[in-house]
């Protein structure tokens, strides 16, 4: 369940969204739907790869899926977590490890947050 202050706007820049939306429009079918699908389904595995990398004190592989994660989520219009995965980028490409399970912590929060405000999204596509 989304936190109760939180705002779509704050989580989703809906003009990226809406990018997908206009080329429909102009035969893309379904592009947004295809894009929205896409994340929901594989960003799991890069979250749990980029846990793993953390546990593990990986950094290579914690630049690796941090880099996957950003990107995916820009690609969205998730663009505070895509934020929050850079920092974890540049933390893990400089061996930087202080404090990086707690900023781990706040992606996982803003992950979730950003799920949900996609899979609404998802459920007002037309069918």
């Amino acid at each position: 369940m989304t936190p109760p202050n939180v705002e779509s706007s704050d989580v989703l820049d809906v003009s990226v969204l809406d990018k997908y939306r206009k080329r429909e429009r102009t035969g893309r079918k379904n592009l947004l739907s295809r894009i929205l699908d896409a994340f929901l389904e594989q960003s799991p595995q890069h979250i749990d790869q980029l846990r793993t990398a953390i546990l593990d004190g990986d950094s290579p592989g914690i630049q690796a899926a941090a880099h996957t994660l950003k990107s995916s989520s820009a690609n969205v219009g998730a663009m505070a977590l895509s934020a929050l995965c850079k920092d974890l980028e540049a933390r893990a490409k400089d061996h930087n490890n202080d404090g990086i399970k707690e900023h781990f912590a706040e992606v996982e929060a803003m992950y979730a947050i950003v799920c949900e405000f996609l899979i609404q999204e998802c459920e007002a596509l037309p069918a």
